[in-house]
Parts: structure tokens; sequence; C-alpha cells
């Protein structure tokens, strides 16, 4: 029984530094996200104080309209960028979440099933078949998740 609780401590402690790797890399991700966002911020108000200028100097509504036209289509270009970068970083993201995930469910798995075999081995007599049971259902239940 103790074997049994030393691999459950092993465990956990592997699951703790498993759950800091990925607080550490969602904390890097948060930061690409904030660095993303401020980049575009100063973009933005680098070229609103820019096309106020432009807008103070115009001449007529020709020249107005040519700047208005000119900022929309700064303004789709700076969008579509955005948006490329944002769908970037959201794309590793998820697929490093969904790796670490089928790294960590096959793991947990196997010390699950180590569990089981240990228990069923240190059962007393006559409870085999209540064991074989529990075990026919956690397979099951491993094969319903996968």
């Amino acid at each position: 029984m103790t074997d049994i609780f030393e691999r459950l401590m092993a465990a956990n402690k592997a699951d703790a530094r498993e759950l800091e790797g990925w607080a550490t890399r969602a904390t890097a991700k948060f930061e690409k996200l904030i660095h993303l966002n401020m980049a575009a911020c100063k973009t933005v108000l680098g070229e609103s104080f820019g096309r106020s200028q432009a807008f103070l100097a115009a001449k007529d509504a020709n020249e107005l309209m040519a700047l208005q036209a000119g900022m929309f289509q700064a303004l789709t270009v700076n969008s579509i960028d955005y948006f490329n970068r944002l769908f970037s970083i959201e794309k590793r993201t998820v697929a490093d979440l969904a790796k670490d995930f089928k790294v960590e469910l096959a793991e947990a798995q196997t010390v699950f099933s180590d569990v089981v075999e240990n228990v069923i081995q240190s059962a007393p007599a006559g409870t085999e078949g209540t064991f074989a049971d529990f075990k026919n259902d956690a397979k099951a239940l491993r094969n319903l998740i996968e």
C-alpha cells in the first residue's frame, strides 16, 4: 500500500511541475498578446495624429475625400495584419495545449492503470470478480475518452 501512496505522490508532484510549465507557457502567450495590442495602439495613435494634421491642412473637399479614403485603406490593412497575428498566436497556443493535454492524459492513464493493478494484486481473496469488473469499466472509460 505504501508503494501506491508513493506513486500517487510522485504523480502529484509531476502534475504540479507540469501545471507550473503550463502557467509559464500561458504567461508567455499572454505577453505576446499584450505586445501585439501595444504595437497596435502605438500604430493607431501615430497614424491618427498624422491624419488629424493632414485633415486640418486640407484645402478642399476633394483632398478631404482622398484623405478619408486613404484612412480607410490603412485601417483595413492594419486590421487584417492585426487579426492575422492574433490568429497566429491563438493557433500556436491551442496546438501547444492540445499536445500537452494528450501527453498528460496518456501519463495519467498509465498511472491510473498501475494503481488499479496494484490494488487488484493486493486485494483480499474473494474480491477478484469485483475488481475485474472495475478494471473492465476503467478500460471502457479510457476507450471512451480516446
